[in-house]
């Protein structure tokens, strides 16, 4: 009988050790995924601060330069779409001419494509 009770108290202590130890474990993995969402939050902030500094600068600098929008807008469609600069005044220039020819040009094909729809 003793043999069997011993046996009983240390099943039961076994039992509540493992148990302890599951706490333990989960208690360890609830800080651990606390530690990680506050580096991701830091990180975050850290990135969000940098974007503002960094828009703040670019800013000022477009505010002093408004040109360079233009710049900023065909580099960022470089890779989509052909773009030519061309002066302001375009005198002088030969794609002026080149241009309207096309332009003309565009316009006749599109007429004759209207007529052969019709």
């Amino acid at each position: 009988m003793q043999n069997a009770e011993a046996t009983a108290k240390g099943t039961v202590k076994n039992a509540e050790a493992m148990a302890q130890a599951k706490v333990i474990d989960s208690k360890a993995e609830m800080e651990r995924q606390n530690l990680f969402a506050r580096a991701e939050a830091d990180r975050i902030r850290v990135t969000a601060e940098a974007d503002a500094e960094r828009m703040k600068n670019e800013g000022a600098i477009l505010k002093q330069n408004p040109l360079l929008i233009n710049k900023i807008i065909a580099e960022k469609l470089s890779d989509k779409l052909q773009i030519m600069m061309v002066p302001s005044d375009g005198k002088f220039f030969f794609a002026n001419d080149v241009l309207k020819s096309m332009n003309m040009a565009n316009r006749g094909s599109e007429a004759e494509q209207a007529e052969g729809e019709k």
